[in-house]
């Protein structure tokens, strides 16, 4: 429905489980929403939304705010990571769609009709590779109780969607991990949680030795 210059949708209201979904069940349904996606018309400025994660992350760290609680050396040294990272990845030749954006365990949700993604808010175009880095980067970097999870979400995909270029994934494991901290410095003084994967993830980026 369009009134003047807003677009409104109608959506059915979810009947959630509360339960967490089932991570083979979740891959599936993100591989469900690829597809749906890939099958959108093609317009004149999707070129425009390539790899937008990247250059917001760019932004953020360039911001007075960021400056102002990150160390300069933590801080030179994801520049110079992302910096790498963004040449390399806008001149990779994998297909471009539109994805999730931000496609982790805490957007999707179980159902009475199984899993559901939500939060569209950071919808981009990339390759696939980008949003199953979403699924699986924290657990990845991090480790914790749900890297199992992210683990099967991913078999969950592998089932349904094509192959993947796995040096591509490992390449967006690092920028969404660069992504992550430059949003965290963003957001400010950190909570003791929040302050111990901002450093688990600088130390991460520190110690990976591609990009």
């Amino acid at each position: 429905h369009r009134a003047g210059p807003w677009s409104v949708t109608l959506w059915p209201r979810l009947a959630l489980s509360g339960e967490r979904p089932d991570p083979a069940a979740a891959g599936a349904a993100l591989a469900a929403c690829h597809r749906a996606l890939q099958s959108l018309p093609a317009q004149a400025d999707d070129a425009a939304q390539d790899w937008a994660p990247l250059a917001e992350a760019r932004r953020l760290l360039d911001t007075p705010e960021v400056r102002a609680v990150a160390a300069a050396a933590d801080h030179a040294r994801v520049a110079r990571r992302l910096d790498t990272l963004q040449a390399r990845l806008h001149a990779h030749p994998a297909p471009r769609q539109w994805l999730h954006g931000d496609a982790h365990l805490n957007n999707v949700v179980d159902t009475a009709t199984g899993p559901c993604w939500l939060d569209w808010e950071d919808a981009c175009r990339g390759p696939l590779e980008w949003d199953l880095a979403g699924l699986v980067a924290a657990a990845r970097v991090l480790g914790g109780p749900d890297a199992g999870w992210a683990e099967a979400a991913l078999q969950g995909w592998r089932h349904h969607g094509r192959a993947l270029d796995e040096a591509l994934l490992q390449d967006c494991i690092a920028a969404r991990t660069a992504f992550v901290v430059a949003w965290s410095w963003w957001l400010g003084t950190p909570d003791a949680v929040r302050s111990a994967r901002l450093k688990g993830r600088l130390e991460w980026l520190a110690g990976t030795k591609s990009g």
